[in-house]
């Protein structure tokens, strides 16, 4: 009997296809290090400049003598778990932007790199948290990027661990499930922006980006100034659908790879930059830029840059105990979770709407603080648009603008309204203040106005009357005349009050 020889073929035509595979998922999901370098300062940056940035405010929005209290949030709010909500004094808030503050230093320089990150995450996190009302779509999206650096060697190049060989590598790049996870980030912010944008007729209108323009207190000069223009604004509106539907295609397009993420970065920085200059979304464009940075491929630093790869210095695996092995494949096992999560709540979030999450897992987001949601300006036609103003009775009868000075207060809109806000938080806050659900909210936010103005006021500028009108603007059309319709928000008393005062006419001081 002859014996027949095994055919090996169908094997090693699988182990050929399977290595492919590996090697290609490696060239998508790799990311240079002098990238995931340039990532972390430019991330650390902007960290520390937000933190800057909230302190201003920081008894109004982070503590119990400001518009939340957290008894007040703990009442009427559902909120995610914050750390800050242990205590409403000021030293216990402030040491949570205390360790912000060093932990942006820490990874600016690449100190103790990843216990900083993950010191950041836990700061940043209860400091968003806190105050609902004064968060936005880039506030999560910091809060990813850092979380997915806590997973990275963000210290393994151009930092002091690295020079003190606290981290070594075998390779000039890093593939992992986090490295997969960062940049899937970048390409889902852009997609679901993109295809939001299609579903909404305002866009194909030609009118969202008017409809913008007119949110007074996000329009920049040269925002206000284009409204003289609506065919204009309406080319751009369109051209921004084009850009970012293209970003995610050319972040993954598998061919001339490196040639197209270097230009998607470009195009990306050059857009954002463009959005900068004509509307204020506050952190939003710098961060859509540095999420992108990861995507620089090796072949961009050796064309156009002298800087050359970390040097390698392979660490033996034996050397490697248990319990190190351990925790890699706990953090692997934990980072795969959030990945998919994150691919579920971005693919859910593509249907135009509310996006269905199922439950338990919609629950588990939400108390985690994982849900992401990237329909900016979507709907534009919704966005809160209009002005406020503050006005104060004083003792003499007389009523004075709380937030310019004037007496008295006008209803007319005043120039460049963006720039007279303070700050993002205070921005967000009266959008939010403005909107019917926050009507349990707006008492506390009338005894702050009212105690924060009489404590930096003399015996003649202390007001016991507090009235916020809100000068409602709808804008959604560029061929119609904007409406402006004033919404009285809140019209509160303090201290005893004389029997001859009576509620005030607005016509008295309009």
């Amino acid at each position: 009997m002859v014996g027949s020889i095994p055919d090996t073929q169908p094997s090693s035509t699988a182990s050929k296809l399977g290595a492919r595979l590996r090697r290609e998922l490696e060239s998508i999901f790799s990311i240079d290090l002098r990238s995931l370098a340039l990532f972390r300062v430019s991330l650390a940056l902007l960290l520390f400049a937000e933190i800057c940035n909230r302190a201003v405010g920081f008894t109004a929005h982070y503590t119990d003598r400001g518009v939340l209290p957290s008894s007040v949030m703990n009442e009427l709010m559902v909120h995610q778990p914050s750390l800050l909500l242990l205590s409403g004094s000021e030293i216990y808030a402030a040491s949570f932007f205390v360790i912000a503050g060093l932990s942006s230093i820490m990874m600016l320089v690449g100190w103790h790199t990843r216990v900083a990150t993950i010191a950041m995450f836990i700061a940043i996190s209860s400091i968003q948290t806190r105050n609902p009302l004064i968060n936005h779509q880039a506030d999560a999206l910091m809060r990813f990027l850092v979380m997915w650096g806590i997973f990275l060697p963000l210290g393994v190049c151009w930092s002091v661990d690295a020079r003190r060989k606290r981290i070594r590598r075998d390779r000039g790049s890093v593939y992992s499930v986090a490295s997969a996870a960062l940049l899937l980030q970048g390409m889902f912010v852009y997609l679901v922006v993109a295809v939001s944008k299609f579903q909404y007729d305002i866009w194909w209108a030609g009118d969202s980006l008017w409809a913008v323009l007119q949110v007074d207190s996000y329009a920049r000069p040269l925002g206000e100034f284009l409204l003289n223009y609506p065919d204009l604004v309406a080319l751009l509106a369109y051209g921004s659908m084009v850009l970012e539907a293209l970003f995610p295609i050319l972040l993954f397009l598998p061919w001339q790879r490196d040639r197209a993420r270097t230009l998607c970065v470009l195009l990306a920085t050059l857009f954002q930059l463009n959005i900068f200059f004509v509307v204020n979304v506050g952190t939003f464009n710098p961060l859509t830029i540095l999420m992108l940075f990861p995507f620089l491929p090796a072949w961009f630093w050796d064309r156009f840059t002298k800087i050359a790869p970390p040097q390698k210095s392979l660490v033996a695996s034996e050397r490697m105990s248990t319990g190190m092995r351990l925790g890699r494949a706990a953090a692997t096992s934990l980072v795969s979770v959030l990945l998919a999560y994150t691919v579920i709540s971005n693919l859910s979030a593509l249907r135009k709407g509310e996006h269905l999450f199922p439950e338990p897992l919609a629950s588990i987001g939400f108390a985690l603080n994982l849900d992401q949601r990237w329909r900016m300006f979507a709907n534009a036609g919704v966005t809160p648009q209009g002005w406020h103003v503050v006005a104060g009775k004083l003792p003499d009868d007389r009523w004075i603008d709380m937030i310019r000075g004037d007496i008295p207060p006008s209803t007319q809109r005043p120039e460049n309204y963006s720039s007279s806000m303070i700050n993002g938080a205070w921005r967000l806050y009266w959008s939010a203040i403005s909107q019917d659900y926050t009507l349990p909210l707006r008492k506390p936010f009338g005894d702050y106005l009212c105690n924060d103005w009489n404590s930096n006021s003399d015996a003649d500028h202390q007001v016991d009357r507090v009235e916020v009108i809100y000068l409602q603007k709808f804008a959604h059309d560029r061929r119609v005349e904007p409406q402006i319709v004033p919404k009285r928000l809140l019209l509160q008393d303090f201290g005893p009050l004389q029997p001859e005062w009576k509620s005030p006419e607005r016509a008295k001081w309009s």
